[in-house]
Formats: structure tokens, C-alpha cells, sequence
């Protein structure tokens, strides 16, 4: 799902 990849593409940037 695209949804979970923007999730994740969101976490890693929060965590930078």
C-alpha cells in the first residue's frame, strides 16, 4: 500500500 510507504517515508524523516 502507498499509504504504509508514506507513513514510513514520514517516520524517517521525523527521526532525522
Amino acid at each position: 500500500m502507498k499509504l504504509v510507504n508514506i507513513w514510513l517515508l514520514l517516520l524517517v524523516v521525523l527521526l532525522c
